[in-house]
């Protein structure tokens, strides 16, 4: 669901929907799925990851505060992935150890049928091995897929953007120099992040 606060400070928070806050975020490490909006207020120190976007009204404090913005990324794939690659790995050790047994079985002499019998089950379970590491992939690539298809890699900031804020789209991201005391919006350009100033033909409809 969504959650709809006034502030989050020093909070750990993940959310499956959007997040909408008042406020402020202070030094929070906070998570969602949908979008980010801190329309009136700041995000300043901590770590905010939204899988489809980020709007606040400051972003970053003057003083040494680390702040960091991920737009586009789901937080949940890399654990759902991992899941699924460590199912793989045991498919495929088991691929091995049944190989290796057949392989050295096949090698002897005087096979009797028996043997040939338990031959042709390990040769059905190694398809069936192959079959399940096959699905296995197949589902990976589907995650990442419609975690691309849902990405919006884009942050905006409507007022104020303070230098050593760090912003991320997707697996790209820059840290920020200069203060900006202008609306900007932190878009991708190829591989890299830019600041574009916010005008009509680039105002996002959150």
């Amino acid at each position: 669901g969504n959650m709809v606060a006034r502030y989050i400070g020093e909070a750990n928070i993940e959310v499956a929907g959007n997040i909408l806050v008042g406020n402020e975020v202070s030094h929070s490490h906070i998570s969602c799925l949908g979008k980010i909006n801190v329309p009136k207020g700041r995000i300043a120190g901590g770590r905010t990851v939204a899988h489809q976007g980020i709007r606040v009204s400051e972003a970053g404090a003057s003083g040494a505060t680390e702040t960091v913005l991920i737009a586009g990324v789901d937080y949940t794939l890399q654990g759902k992935v991992h899941f699924h690659n460590e199912k793989i790995i045991k498919l495929e050790e088991a691929q091995e150890k049944i190989g290796n047994a057949l392989r050295k079985g096949q090698k002897k002499p005087n096979i009797t049928s028996q043997e040939r019998k338990s031959f042709a089950f390990f040769i059905q379970k190694l398809n069936n091995i192959d079959q399940a590491i096959a699905d296995e992939l197949m589902i990976v690539q589907k995650l990442k897929a419609e975690a691309a298809d849902l990405a919006v890699e884009e942050v905006l900031i409507t007022k104020e953007l303070w230098s050593g804020t760090t912003i991320q789209l997707g697996k790209d991201k820059t840290i920020i120099r200069n203060s900006m005391l202008k609306p900007r919006i932190a878009q991708k350009n190829k591989r890299k992040v830019v600041l574009n100033p916010l005008g009509d033909g680039n105002m996002p409809e959150y």
